[in-house]
């Protein structure tokens, strides 16, 4: 078509790829281009376009998704803290919009310290 090409997006991996830790504001300035571009198809009426889109995008469930591996969330909060802690990046503050999630990751590294702390105690 005349409109904007679908390869001015670079692809998600390329895109998020260099970054070990990916910020809010990456993935809202990854969502803008995409949006420009539905918008750009849909005013120069790239019809056959924009349904090769769509038709794929049928509902995902999440047994359809395969991460290269799967682990607890207490588990991935603990490496995060980890790896923030080798990088000397601590202390540092982690925003979630799921209060769940933050009161769960709270327990967990909580619970973890507690653990680290008493098997100290025990080997002294």
């Amino acid at each position: 078509g005349n409109g904007v090409e679908v390869n001015s997006i670079p692809a998600l991996t390329q895109y998020f790829e260099p970054d070990w830790l990916i910020e809010r504001s990456k993935c809202n300035n990854y969502s803008r281009l995409v949006h420009n571009q539905f918008h750009s198809l849909i005013d120069n009426k790239e019809n056959t376009t924009i349904d090769s889109i769509v038709t794929p995008l049928k509902p995902i469930s999440s047994k359809d998704i395969h991460y290269p591996e799967t682990k607890p969330t207490s588990l991935l909060i603990i490496d995060f803290i980890l790896i923030l802690k080798e990088k000397n990046l601590l202390p540092c503050i982690v925003f979630s919009d799921n209060r769940m999630l933050c009161e769960t990751m709270a327990t967990c590294v909580a619970e973890y310290f507690e653990k680290l702390e008493k098997n100290l105690r025990e080997t002294k």
